[in-house]
Protein backbone atom coordinates (compact mmCIF):
# COMPACT_ATOMS: atom_id res chain seq x y z
CA UNK A 1 0.00 0.00 0.00
CA UNK A 2 1.68 3.40 -0.95
CA UNK A 3 2.27 5.87 1.66
CA UNK A 4 -0.63 8.07 1.95
CA UNK A 5 -3.22 6.44 0.27
CA UNK A 6 -6.25 5.91 2.44
CA UNK A 7 -8.48 2.66 2.16
CA UNK A 8 -12.25 3.34 1.25
CA UNK A 9 -14.87 1.69 3.40
CA UNK A 10 -15.64 -0.32 0.50
CA UNK A 11 -12.16 -1.52 -0.06
CA UNK A 12 -12.46 -2.64 3.35
CA UNK A 13 -15.70 -4.52 2.76
CA UNK A 14 -13.98 -6.15 -0.52
CA UNK A 15 -10.91 -7.28 1.36
CA UNK A 16 -13.00 -8.63 4.43
CA UNK A 17 -15.43 -10.60 1.54
CA UNK A 18 -12.19 -12.45 -0.12
CA UNK A 19 -10.32 -13.04 3.16
CA UNK A 20 -13.42 -14.75 5.24
CA UNK A 21 -16.20 -14.91 2.38
CA UNK A 22 -17.82 -18.00 4.51
CA UNK A 23 -17.43 -15.92 7.54
CA UNK A 24 -18.87 -13.43 6.17
CA UNK A 25 -22.02 -15.22 4.88
CA UNK A 26 -22.48 -16.65 8.56
CA UNK A 27 -22.49 -13.05 9.57
CA UNK A 28 -25.04 -11.47 7.28
CA UNK A 29 -27.20 -14.28 7.00
CA UNK A 30 -27.48 -13.81 10.60
CA UNK A 31 -28.17 -10.23 10.46
CA UNK A 32 -31.17 -10.70 7.96
CA UNK A 33 -32.54 -12.98 10.54
CA UNK A 34 -32.24 -10.23 13.12
CA UNK A 35 -33.57 -7.54 11.24
CA UNK A 36 -36.50 -9.66 9.72
CA UNK A 37 -37.00 -10.45 13.76
CA UNK A 38 -36.99 -6.25 13.69
CA UNK A 39 -39.45 -5.97 11.19
CA UNK A 40 -41.92 -8.37 12.69
CA UNK A 41 -41.54 -7.29 15.87
CA UNK A 42 -43.30 -3.83 14.02
CA UNK A 43 -46.01 -6.18 12.35
CA UNK A 44 -47.00 -8.06 15.31
CA UNK A 45 -48.38 -4.43 16.86
CA UNK A 46 -50.76 -4.35 14.24
CA UNK A 47 -53.16 -7.59 15.69
CA UNK A 48 -52.57 -6.27 19.28
CA UNK A 49 -53.83 -3.29 18.77
CA UNK A 50 -56.55 -4.38 16.88
CA UNK A 51 -57.89 -6.85 20.20
CA UNK A 52 -56.54 -3.99 22.58
CA UNK A 53 -59.86 -2.47 20.84
CA UNK A 54 -57.90 0.44 19.18
CA UNK A 55 -59.15 1.42 16.33
CA UNK A 56 -56.99 0.55 12.73
CA UNK A 57 -58.82 3.11 10.73
CA UNK A 58 -58.73 1.88 6.93
CA UNK A 59 -56.01 0.88 4.73
CA UNK A 60 -52.81 -0.93 5.42
CA UNK A 61 -52.48 -1.49 9.00
CA UNK A 62 -55.85 -3.31 9.22
CA UNK A 63 -55.39 -5.40 6.24
CA UNK A 64 -52.05 -5.99 8.06
CA UNK A 65 -53.82 -6.83 11.28
CA UNK A 66 -56.45 -8.83 9.40
CA UNK A 67 -53.65 -11.03 7.54
CA UNK A 68 -51.69 -11.86 10.62
CA UNK A 69 -54.81 -13.06 12.88
CA UNK A 70 -55.54 -15.59 9.79
CA UNK A 71 -51.97 -16.54 10.10
CA UNK A 72 -52.29 -17.24 13.89
CA UNK A 73 -55.47 -19.47 13.81
CA UNK A 74 -53.95 -21.53 10.36
CA UNK A 75 -51.09 -22.63 12.94
CA UNK A 76 -54.05 -23.58 15.39
CA UNK A 77 -53.74 -20.62 17.93
CA UNK A 78 -56.60 -18.75 19.03
CA UNK A 79 -56.48 -15.09 18.05
CA UNK A 80 -56.48 -13.54 21.48
CA UNK A 81 -54.29 -11.24 23.11
CA UNK A 82 -52.33 -13.43 25.51
CA UNK A 83 -51.50 -15.14 22.22
CA UNK A 84 -50.24 -11.85 20.10
CA UNK A 85 -48.52 -10.85 23.45
CA UNK A 86 -46.72 -14.41 23.67
CA UNK A 87 -45.68 -14.58 20.09
CA UNK A 88 -44.49 -10.82 20.57
CA UNK A 89 -42.44 -12.04 23.46
CA UNK A 90 -41.01 -15.42 21.41
CA UNK A 91 -40.03 -12.71 18.81
CA UNK A 92 -38.04 -10.78 21.15
CA UNK A 93 -36.64 -13.64 22.75
CA UNK A 94 -35.83 -14.94 19.22
CA UNK A 95 -34.28 -11.48 18.35
CA UNK A 96 -31.86 -11.99 20.96
CA UNK A 97 -30.83 -15.19 20.73
CA UNK A 98 -30.03 -13.84 17.09
CA UNK A 99 -28.30 -10.80 17.94
CA UNK A 100 -25.99 -12.52 20.71
CA UNK A 101 -24.59 -14.77 17.90
CA UNK A 102 -24.54 -12.36 15.41
CA UNK A 103 -22.28 -10.51 17.86
CA UNK A 104 -20.49 -13.93 18.61
CA UNK A 105 -20.18 -13.91 15.03
CA UNK A 106 -18.78 -10.89 14.63
CA UNK A 107 -15.90 -11.37 17.19
CA UNK A 108 -14.57 -14.42 15.99
CA UNK A 109 -13.83 -12.66 12.57
CA UNK A 110 -12.76 -9.73 14.11
CA UNK A 111 -10.58 -12.05 15.90
CA UNK A 112 -9.69 -14.34 12.94
CA UNK A 113 -8.82 -11.11 10.92
CA UNK A 114 -6.96 -9.29 13.47
CA UNK A 115 -4.65 -12.53 14.12
CA UNK A 116 -4.06 -13.04 10.49
CA UNK A 117 -2.93 -9.39 10.30
CA UNK A 118 -0.76 -9.77 13.00
CA UNK A 119 0.89 -12.80 11.63
CA UNK A 120 1.70 -11.33 8.60
CA UNK A 121 3.14 -8.37 10.08
CA UNK A 122 5.43 -10.17 12.33
CA UNK A 123 6.37 -12.58 9.23
CA UNK A 124 7.14 -9.62 7.36
CA UNK A 125 9.62 -8.02 9.93
CA UNK A 126 11.44 -11.16 10.28
CA UNK A 127 11.46 -11.92 6.51
CA UNK A 128 12.78 -7.52 5.75
CA UNK A 129 16.48 -7.32 4.25
CA UNK A 130 18.83 -6.29 6.77
CA UNK A 131 19.45 -2.58 5.62
CA UNK A 132 16.22 -2.09 5.26
CA UNK A 133 15.26 -3.63 8.68
CA UNK A 134 17.67 -1.18 10.53
CA UNK A 135 16.05 1.67 9.32
CA UNK A 136 13.17 0.97 11.12
CA UNK A 137 12.38 1.86 14.87
CA UNK A 138 12.00 -1.15 17.15
CA UNK A 139 8.87 0.59 19.38
CA UNK A 140 7.07 1.22 15.92
CA UNK A 141 7.40 -1.97 15.18
CA UNK A 142 6.45 -3.54 18.28
CA UNK A 143 3.59 -0.48 18.76
CA UNK A 144 2.04 -2.13 14.90
CA UNK A 145 2.58 -5.41 16.21
CA UNK A 146 0.15 -5.13 19.46
CA UNK A 147 -2.19 -1.93 19.98
CA UNK A 148 -2.75 -1.15 15.84
CA UNK A 149 -3.38 -4.75 15.27
CA UNK A 150 -5.86 -4.85 17.75
CA UNK A 151 -7.40 -1.65 16.63
CA UNK A 152 -8.04 -3.42 13.30
CA UNK A 153 -10.75 -5.81 15.76
CA UNK A 154 -13.13 -2.20 15.90
CA UNK A 155 -12.87 -1.81 11.95
CA UNK A 156 -13.78 -5.33 11.49
CA UNK A 157 -17.06 -5.01 13.95
CA UNK A 158 -18.08 -1.26 13.23
CA UNK A 159 -18.04 -2.40 9.82
CA UNK A 160 -20.56 -5.39 10.10
CA UNK A 161 -22.70 -3.23 12.88
CA UNK A 162 -22.81 -0.74 10.14
CA UNK A 163 -24.32 -3.36 7.99
CA UNK A 164 -26.78 -4.55 10.53
CA UNK A 165 -27.99 -1.22 11.22
CA UNK A 166 -28.75 -0.33 7.78
CA UNK A 167 -30.52 -3.94 7.15
CA UNK A 168 -32.94 -3.64 10.13
CA UNK A 169 -33.63 -0.03 8.83
CA UNK A 170 -34.56 -0.88 5.22
CA UNK A 171 -36.68 -4.08 6.57
CA UNK A 172 -38.01 -1.72 8.91
CA UNK A 173 -38.86 0.62 5.51
CA UNK A 174 -39.33 -1.88 3.80
CA UNK A 175 -42.56 -2.93 5.55
CA UNK A 176 -43.70 0.53 7.04
CA UNK A 177 -44.24 1.03 3.37
CA UNK A 178 -47.29 -1.59 3.49
CA UNK A 179 -48.26 -0.05 6.83
CA UNK A 180 -48.60 3.92 5.65
CA UNK A 181 -46.48 5.69 3.20
CA UNK A 182 -47.46 8.80 5.00
CA UNK A 183 -45.96 7.69 8.17
CA UNK A 184 -42.68 6.10 6.29
CA UNK A 185 -42.41 9.49 4.85
CA UNK A 186 -42.63 11.53 8.25
CA UNK A 187 -39.80 9.18 9.53
CA UNK A 188 -37.46 9.09 6.67
CA UNK A 189 -37.47 12.87 6.68
CA UNK A 190 -37.22 12.46 10.43
CA UNK A 191 -33.95 10.15 10.09
CA UNK A 192 -31.75 12.49 6.96
CA UNK A 193 -33.08 15.47 9.35
CA UNK A 194 -30.68 13.98 11.98
CA UNK A 195 -27.88 12.58 9.54
CA UNK A 196 -27.84 16.38 7.93
CA UNK A 197 -27.55 17.48 12.00
CA UNK A 198 -24.91 15.10 12.71
CA UNK A 199 -22.91 15.82 9.65
CA UNK A 200 -22.58 19.58 10.39
CA UNK A 201 -21.49 18.34 13.80
CA UNK A 202 -18.82 16.22 12.33
CA UNK A 203 -18.02 13.41 14.54
CA UNK A 204 -14.03 12.07 14.62
CA UNK A 205 -12.97 10.38 11.35
CA UNK A 206 -10.09 9.35 9.92
CA UNK A 207 -7.62 12.44 10.27
CA UNK A 208 -8.16 12.28 14.04
CA UNK A 209 -7.42 8.59 13.66
CA UNK A 210 -4.43 9.12 12.06
CA UNK A 211 -3.22 11.68 14.98
CA UNK A 212 -4.21 9.69 18.17
CA UNK A 213 -1.74 6.78 16.16
CA UNK A 214 1.21 9.30 15.74
CA UNK A 215 0.76 10.66 19.40
CA UNK A 216 -0.20 7.06 20.74
CA UNK A 217 3.56 5.82 18.50
CA UNK A 218 5.43 8.36 20.01
CA UNK A 219 4.14 7.73 23.47
CA UNK A 220 5.17 3.74 22.97
CA UNK A 221 8.41 5.34 21.52
CA UNK A 222 9.57 7.35 24.28
CA UNK A 223 8.58 4.22 26.83
CA UNK A 224 10.52 1.68 25.19
CA UNK A 225 13.48 3.60 24.63
CA UNK A 226 13.75 4.51 27.77
CA UNK A 227 12.91 1.15 29.64
CA UNK A 228 15.45 -0.23 27.12
CA UNK A 229 18.33 2.57 28.06
CA UNK A 230 17.27 2.68 31.70
CA UNK A 231 21.31 1.53 32.83
CA UNK A 232 22.12 4.73 30.77
CA UNK A 233 19.34 7.15 32.27
CA UNK A 234 20.37 6.50 35.85
CA UNK A 235 24.18 6.59 34.99
CA UNK A 236 23.44 10.03 33.57
CA UNK A 237 21.28 10.96 36.06
CA UNK A 238 18.98 11.91 33.68
CA UNK A 239 15.86 10.31 35.55
CA UNK A 240 13.79 13.76 35.98
CA UNK A 241 14.46 15.14 32.44
CA UNK A 242 13.56 11.46 31.22
CA UNK A 243 10.19 11.74 33.26
CA UNK A 244 9.19 15.12 31.59
CA UNK A 245 9.67 13.94 28.20
CA UNK A 246 7.55 10.91 29.35
CA UNK A 247 4.91 13.10 30.50
CA UNK A 248 5.19 15.46 27.50
CA UNK A 249 4.25 12.74 25.23
CA UNK A 250 1.56 11.41 27.69
CA UNK A 251 0.03 14.92 27.89
CA UNK A 252 -0.19 15.07 24.02
CA UNK A 253 -1.85 11.55 23.81
CA UNK A 254 -4.42 12.34 26.35
CA UNK A 255 -5.23 15.81 24.57
CA UNK A 256 -6.05 14.30 21.08
CA UNK A 257 -7.92 11.39 23.06
CA UNK A 258 -10.03 13.94 25.30
CA UNK A 259 -10.39 16.15 21.90
CA UNK A 260 -12.03 13.25 20.11
CA UNK A 261 -14.45 12.08 23.39
CA UNK A 262 -15.42 15.83 23.05
CA UNK A 263 -16.41 15.64 19.57
CA UNK A 264 -18.02 12.63 20.42
CA UNK A 265 -19.88 13.43 23.29
CA UNK A 266 -20.76 17.03 21.44
CA UNK A 267 -22.28 14.60 18.60
CA UNK A 268 -24.33 12.53 21.21
CA UNK A 269 -26.01 15.56 22.50
CA UNK A 270 -27.06 17.11 19.04
CA UNK A 271 -28.51 13.86 18.51
CA UNK A 272 -30.89 13.35 21.89
CA UNK A 273 -32.13 17.01 21.54
CA UNK A 274 -32.43 16.71 17.56
CA UNK A 275 -34.57 13.72 18.31
CA UNK A 276 -36.56 15.43 20.95
CA UNK A 277 -37.80 18.35 19.04
CA UNK A 278 -38.17 16.20 15.57
CA UNK A 279 -39.96 13.78 17.67
CA UNK A 280 -42.68 16.69 18.92
CA UNK A 281 -42.80 17.78 15.46
CA UNK A 282 -43.83 14.55 13.87
CA UNK A 283 -46.12 13.59 16.52
CA UNK A 284 -47.80 17.40 15.63
CA UNK A 285 -48.05 16.50 11.88
CA UNK A 286 -49.54 13.48 12.32
CA UNK A 287 -52.39 14.23 14.71
CA UNK A 288 -53.09 17.95 13.59
CA UNK A 289 -51.95 18.01 9.73
CA UNK A 290 -52.62 14.30 8.66
CA UNK A 291 -55.03 13.29 11.08
CA UNK A 292 -53.66 9.69 11.44
CA UNK A 293 -55.78 6.81 13.42
CA UNK A 294 -54.23 6.64 17.27
CA UNK A 295 -52.97 3.04 15.94
CA UNK A 296 -50.97 4.48 13.26
CA UNK A 297 -49.62 7.31 15.34
CA UNK A 298 -48.65 4.78 17.91
CA UNK A 299 -47.00 2.73 14.87
CA UNK A 300 -45.03 6.34 13.83
CA UNK A 301 -44.11 6.63 18.05
CA UNK A 302 -42.83 2.69 18.02
CA UNK A 303 -40.73 3.29 14.59
CA UNK A 304 -39.00 6.58 15.17
CA UNK A 305 -38.08 5.04 18.66
CA UNK A 306 -36.49 2.74 17.06
CA UNK A 307 -35.06 4.22 14.04
CA UNK A 308 -33.02 6.69 16.31
CA UNK A 309 -31.28 4.72 17.79
CA UNK A 310 -30.74 2.71 14.93
CA UNK A 311 -29.49 5.89 13.32
CA UNK A 312 -27.16 7.21 16.17
CA UNK A 313 -25.25 3.68 16.43
CA UNK A 314 -25.00 3.80 12.72
CA UNK A 315 -23.33 6.93 12.48
CA UNK A 316 -21.17 6.10 15.51
CA UNK A 317 -19.86 2.72 13.67
CA UNK A 318 -19.65 4.94 10.74
CA UNK A 319 -17.02 7.23 12.56
CA UNK A 320 -15.58 4.82 14.53
CA UNK A 321 -15.02 2.51 11.25
CA UNK A 322 -13.23 5.61 9.99
CA UNK A 323 -10.71 6.39 12.98
CA UNK A 324 -10.10 2.58 13.02
CA UNK A 325 -9.15 2.36 9.54
CA UNK A 326 -6.59 4.56 10.11
CA UNK A 327 -4.95 1.46 12.16
CA UNK A 328 -6.17 -0.56 9.15
CA UNK A 329 -3.81 1.51 6.79
CA UNK A 330 -0.98 1.47 8.72
CA UNK A 331 -1.00 -2.30 9.13
CA UNK A 332 -1.12 -2.37 5.53
CA UNK A 333 1.34 0.29 4.70
CA UNK A 334 4.02 -1.33 7.19
CA UNK A 335 3.36 -5.22 6.02
CA UNK A 336 3.96 -4.13 2.48
CA UNK A 337 6.93 -2.06 3.28
CA UNK A 338 8.31 -5.03 5.21
CA UNK A 339 7.10 -7.88 2.03
CA UNK A 340 8.44 -5.35 -0.98
CA UNK A 341 11.52 -6.82 -0.84
CA UNK A 342 11.54 -9.91 1.30
CA UNK A 343 13.76 -12.49 1.88
CA UNK A 344 13.11 -16.23 1.34
CA UNK A 345 12.83 -18.37 4.79
CA UNK A 346 12.26 -21.23 3.48
CA UNK A 347 15.55 -23.83 2.75
CA UNK A 348 16.34 -23.36 -1.31
CA UNK A 349 19.45 -23.42 -2.25
CA UNK A 350 22.54 -25.23 -4.48
CA UNK A 351 24.89 -25.41 -1.72
CA UNK A 352 24.24 -28.74 -0.24
CA UNK A 353 24.99 -29.14 4.22
CA UNK A 354 28.77 -28.83 5.00
CA UNK A 355 30.51 -31.33 6.43
CA UNK A 356 33.81 -29.63 6.69
CA UNK A 357 34.95 -25.82 7.14
CA UNK A 358 34.14 -24.34 4.47
CA UNK A 359 37.19 -21.86 2.53
CA UNK A 360 36.00 -18.17 1.67
CA UNK A 361 37.09 -15.65 -0.94
CA UNK A 362 35.97 -12.19 -1.53
CA UNK A 363 36.29 -11.29 -4.75
CA UNK A 364 36.57 -7.75 -5.51
CA UNK A 365 33.88 -6.52 -3.28
CA UNK A 366 32.14 -3.10 -3.05
CA UNK A 367 29.39 -1.89 -0.82
CA UNK A 368 28.00 1.22 -0.20
CA UNK A 369 25.05 1.72 2.38
CA UNK A 370 22.24 3.77 1.42
CA UNK A 371 22.51 7.84 1.58
CA UNK A 372 26.52 7.12 2.32
CA UNK A 373 28.83 9.67 0.61
CA UNK A 374 31.89 7.13 0.62
CA UNK A 375 32.28 2.84 -0.05
CA UNK A 376 32.34 1.19 3.48
CA UNK A 377 34.14 -1.69 1.37
CA UNK A 378 35.82 -0.65 -2.01
CA UNK A 379 36.93 -3.73 -4.33
CA UNK A 380 38.28 -5.76 -1.42
CA UNK A 381 39.60 -9.19 -2.11
CA UNK A 382 41.16 -11.69 0.30
CA UNK A 383 41.13 -15.21 1.60
CA UNK A 384 39.26 -16.74 4.83
CA UNK A 385 40.67 -20.42 4.86
CA UNK A 386 39.21 -23.72 5.30
CA UNK A 387 39.80 -24.81 9.45
CA UNK A 388 41.51 -21.63 10.63
CA UNK A 389 41.25 -18.79 12.75
CA UNK A 390 41.28 -15.78 10.62
CA UNK A 391 41.08 -12.40 12.36
CA UNK A 392 40.12 -8.71 10.48
CA UNK A 393 41.41 -5.97 11.67
CA UNK A 394 41.41 -2.14 11.26
CA UNK A 395 40.64 1.33 13.14
CA UNK A 396 36.96 2.02 13.62
CA UNK A 397 34.98 2.97 10.54
CA UNK A 398 37.67 0.76 8.23
CA UNK A 399 34.39 -1.76 7.38
CA UNK A 400 35.48 -4.63 9.81
CA UNK A 401 32.02 -5.05 10.84
CA UNK A 402 30.61 -4.44 7.05
CA UNK A 403 32.59 -7.31 5.57
CA UNK A 404 31.36 -9.41 8.60
CA UNK A 405 27.72 -8.28 7.86
CA UNK A 406 28.73 -9.36 4.09
CA UNK A 407 29.99 -13.00 5.50
CA UNK A 408 26.32 -14.20 7.10
CA UNK A 409 24.14 -12.21 4.05
CA UNK A 410 23.09 -9.62 6.13
CA UNK A 411 24.16 -7.41 3.55
CA UNK A 412 24.53 -8.54 -0.14
CA UNK A 413 27.76 -6.76 -2.36
CA UNK A 414 26.84 -3.94 -4.53
CA UNK A 415 29.58 -5.08 -7.36
CA UNK A 416 31.70 -8.06 -6.87
CA UNK A 417 30.74 -11.51 -5.01
CA UNK A 418 31.78 -14.09 -2.37
CA UNK A 419 32.57 -17.83 -3.01
CA UNK A 420 32.50 -20.42 -0.47
CA UNK A 421 33.92 -22.96 -1.47
CA UNK A 422 33.92 -22.15 -5.39
CA UNK A 423 30.46 -21.31 -5.47
CA UNK A 424 28.73 -17.87 -4.63
CA UNK A 425 27.04 -16.84 -2.56
CA UNK A 426 23.66 -15.86 -4.06
CA UNK A 427 20.08 -15.15 -3.01
CA UNK A 428 19.45 -18.57 -3.05
CA UNK A 429 21.88 -19.47 -1.08
CA UNK A 430 20.68 -17.48 1.46
CA UNK A 431 18.93 -20.38 3.77
CA UNK A 432 21.24 -22.94 3.68
CA UNK A 433 24.50 -20.88 4.40
CA UNK A 434 23.14 -19.16 7.54
CA UNK A 435 21.92 -22.57 8.92
CA UNK A 436 25.65 -23.28 8.86
CA UNK A 437 26.94 -20.06 10.44
CA UNK A 438 27.31 -19.28 14.24
CA UNK A 439 27.15 -15.81 14.91
CA UNK A 440 28.20 -13.80 17.87
CA UNK A 441 27.46 -9.93 17.19
CA UNK A 442 29.25 -7.55 19.28
CA UNK A 443 25.78 -6.72 20.86
CA UNK A 444 24.71 -9.83 22.99
CA UNK A 445 21.02 -10.86 22.54
CA UNK A 446 19.72 -12.83 25.43
CA UNK A 447 16.32 -13.39 26.30
CA UNK A 448 14.21 -13.28 29.17
CA UNK A 449 13.53 -16.43 30.64
CA UNK A 450 16.02 -19.42 31.57
CA UNK A 451 19.94 -20.66 30.48
CA UNK A 452 17.99 -23.66 28.90
CA UNK A 453 15.26 -21.45 27.20
CA UNK A 454 18.22 -19.11 25.84
CA UNK A 455 20.15 -22.05 24.51
CA UNK A 456 17.53 -24.20 23.16
CA UNK A 457 16.22 -21.28 20.74
CA UNK A 458 19.56 -22.08 18.73
CA UNK A 459 19.13 -25.67 18.63
CA UNK A 460 15.67 -26.85 19.90
CA UNK A 461 15.24 -30.23 21.82
CA UNK A 462 19.13 -30.36 22.49
CA UNK A 463 19.70 -32.71 25.41
CA UNK A 464 21.46 -31.52 28.69
CA UNK A 465 24.93 -33.57 27.48
CA UNK A 466 25.12 -31.45 24.41
CA UNK A 467 23.89 -28.40 26.50
CA UNK A 468 27.20 -29.25 28.70
CA UNK A 469 29.65 -29.86 25.97
CA UNK A 470 28.77 -26.46 24.84
CA UNK A 471 28.66 -24.89 27.99
CA UNK A 472 32.42 -25.95 28.53
CA UNK A 473 33.34 -25.09 25.11
CA UNK A 474 32.28 -21.57 26.25
CA UNK A 475 34.06 -22.12 29.32
CA UNK A 476 29.97 -20.86 30.62
CA UNK A 477 30.06 -24.02 33.55
CA UNK A 478 28.88 -21.09 35.46
CA UNK A 479 25.92 -22.59 34.93
CA UNK A 480 25.92 -25.00 37.09
CA UNK A 481 26.50 -23.15 40.13
CA UNK A 482 23.50 -20.87 39.55
CA UNK A 483 20.43 -21.71 41.82
CA UNK A 484 18.36 -24.12 39.49
CA UNK A 485 21.51 -24.63 36.97
CA UNK A 486 20.27 -24.88 33.64
CA UNK A 487 16.96 -24.01 34.81
CA UNK A 488 17.29 -20.04 36.43
CA UNK A 489 16.26 -17.36 35.01
CA UNK A 490 18.25 -14.73 33.90
CA UNK A 491 16.21 -11.83 33.59
CA UNK A 492 15.05 -9.35 31.06
CA UNK A 493 18.44 -9.57 28.13
CA UNK A 494 20.33 -11.35 30.79
CA UNK A 495 20.19 -7.98 32.97
CA UNK A 496 20.89 -10.86 36.28
CA UNK A 497 24.52 -11.90 34.41
CA UNK A 498 27.73 -10.10 34.34
CA UNK A 499 29.04 -9.08 31.03
CA UNK A 500 31.38 -11.85 30.69
CA UNK A 501 28.85 -14.21 31.75
CA UNK A 502 26.03 -13.00 29.11
CA UNK A 503 29.02 -13.02 26.57
CA UNK A 504 29.71 -16.95 27.42
CA UNK A 505 26.58 -17.77 27.37
CA UNK A 506 25.99 -16.12 23.96
CA UNK A 507 28.89 -18.50 22.61
CA UNK A 508 28.02 -21.38 23.98
CA UNK A 509 24.18 -21.01 22.31
CA UNK A 510 26.60 -19.91 18.86
CA UNK A 511 28.72 -23.39 19.71
CA UNK A 512 25.64 -25.15 20.63
CA UNK A 513 24.61 -25.08 16.48
CA UNK A 514 27.63 -26.71 16.07
CA UNK A 515 28.11 -24.66 12.76
CA UNK A 516 31.20 -25.52 9.95
CA UNK A 517 31.71 -21.33 10.24
CA UNK A 518 31.90 -19.38 13.54
CA UNK A 519 31.92 -15.57 12.99
CA UNK A 520 32.43 -13.49 16.08
CA UNK A 521 32.48 -9.71 16.58
CA UNK A 522 34.76 -8.23 19.58
CA UNK A 523 33.05 -11.88 21.02
CA UNK A 524 35.80 -11.19 24.12
CA UNK A 525 35.50 -7.98 25.00
CA UNK A 526 33.85 -8.15 28.28
CA UNK A 527 35.87 -11.04 29.36
CA UNK A 528 39.52 -10.61 31.80
CA UNK A 529 42.00 -12.17 30.70
CA UNK A 530 41.94 -15.33 32.38
CA UNK A 531 38.90 -16.05 31.29
CA UNK A 532 39.40 -15.06 26.98
CA UNK A 533 42.29 -17.11 27.69
CA UNK A 534 40.37 -20.32 28.31
CA UNK A 535 37.76 -18.76 25.48
CA UNK A 536 40.76 -18.40 22.88
CA UNK A 537 42.10 -22.46 23.70
CA UNK A 538 39.03 -23.83 23.28
CA UNK A 539 38.13 -22.32 20.01
CA UNK A 540 41.39 -23.18 19.18
CA UNK A 541 40.55 -26.81 20.16
CA UNK A 542 37.96 -26.78 17.28
CA UNK A 543 40.26 -25.86 14.85
CA UNK A 544 40.11 -27.56 11.83
CA UNK A 545 37.14 -28.61 11.86
CA UNK A 546 35.59 -25.34 11.54
CA UNK A 547 36.38 -21.71 9.72
CA UNK A 548 36.82 -19.61 12.69
CA UNK A 549 36.44 -15.27 11.97
CA UNK A 550 37.09 -13.20 14.45
CA UNK A 551 36.82 -8.98 14.68
CA UNK A 552 39.03 -8.19 17.17
CA UNK A 553 42.11 -5.53 18.61
CA UNK A 554 43.17 -7.57 21.65
CA UNK A 555 46.72 -8.83 20.94
CA UNK A 556 45.64 -11.99 22.44
CA UNK A 557 43.05 -12.73 19.95
CA UNK A 558 45.89 -12.06 17.36
CA UNK A 559 48.48 -14.44 18.89
CA UNK A 560 45.94 -17.37 17.87
CA UNK A 561 44.98 -16.36 14.47
CA UNK A 562 46.53 -17.87 11.84
CA UNK A 563 45.26 -15.45 9.37
CA UNK A 564 45.26 -11.85 9.07
CA UNK A 565 43.19 -9.29 7.71
CA UNK A 566 43.64 -5.63 7.79
CA UNK A 567 41.84 -2.81 6.98
CA UNK A 568 41.29 0.77 6.35
CA UNK A 569 39.13 3.20 5.25
CA UNK A 570 37.60 0.11 3.09
CA UNK A 571 40.21 -1.32 1.28
CA UNK A 572 42.62 -4.18 2.27
CA UNK A 573 46.13 -2.95 3.15
CA UNK A 574 47.12 -6.10 4.00
CA UNK A 575 46.25 -10.16 3.97
CA UNK A 576 47.78 -13.49 4.98
CA UNK A 577 49.53 -15.31 7.18
CA UNK A 578 50.02 -14.11 10.33
CA UNK A 579 53.62 -14.70 10.58
CA UNK A 580 54.22 -12.76 7.43
CA UNK A 581 52.32 -9.98 8.97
Amino acid sequence: MKPGVRTSVAQFMVALWRRRPYAMIESLGTMVLASLTEGVGLLILAPMLSLAGVSLGAGGLDAIASWLTSLIAAIGLTPSLPVVLSLTVAILALRTVLVQVQSMRASALARSIVQEERDRLFRAVVCTPWPHFVRLRGADLVHALTELTDRVDYAVRDVLRLLADVLTVSVSVAISLRVSWQVTLLVGVAGVTLLAILRVVRAPGRPEGELLIARAEALFRTASDTVVGMKVVKGYGAESRTAETFASANELYGYSYRAVDTVRARAAIVLGLGSAVLLTAMMYVALAVLHLAPAASLLLLAMYTRLVPRVATAQQSWHHLNEAMASWDAVQRLSAECEQNAEAIAPASPLQPRAGAPHVRFEDVTFRYEGAEHFALDAVSFDIPAGELTAILGPSGSGKTTALDLLVMLLHPDRGQIIADGKPLDAAATATWRSSIGLLPQDVLLFPGTVRENLEWASPGADDAHLRDALTAADATFVYELPRQLDTPIGDRGALLSGGERQRLALARALLRRPTLLVLDEATSALDASAEARVLETLSGLLPAITIVMVSHRPSVLGHASHLVRLERGRVIAAGGSERL
